[in-house]
Formats: structure tokens, sequence, C-alpha cells
């Protein structure tokens, strides 16, 4: 799967926070760093907040190893 904004190969982070931040009906995805310039954010706060969510056991994010 490829980030519909650069191309860029998808990991599971990139689409779980598309979907629990955008939208969870979604069958396209944007990849963190674009999606973080379309919410006006920083890159670092997107992937600290996918962190928090995996250690807190959200579904949406395979747990860390």
């Amino acid at each position: 799967m490829k980030c519909i904004e650069c191309g860029t190969q998808l990991t599971s982070d990139d689409v779980g926070c598309y979907l629990k931040f955008k939208n969870r009906m979604a069958t396209e995805y944007k990849c963190i760093p674009c999606f973080a310039k379309e919410m006006k954010t920083t890159e670092e706060y997107l992937r600290e907040r996918v962190a928090f969510l995996k250690r807190n056991g959200c579904r949406m994010f395979p747990p860390e190893k």
C-alpha cells in the first residue's frame, strides 16, 4: 500500500494513525509525514501519539516488540 500524496510505502503505524485520527472507514491512506502536514502538526507529535496508543493497547496499532 502506498501514500496517496507522496507514494511512499506505508507502514502499519501510518495506516493506523490515519484511521484513528482522520477516517476510520478510509480505504486510501497518507504516510505520517504527509498526514502531519495536512493536520498542521509535527511528525514527531503524531509518532508520540502512536507510541502512547500502542502502550495503552489501542487495537488499531500492533503491539511494540
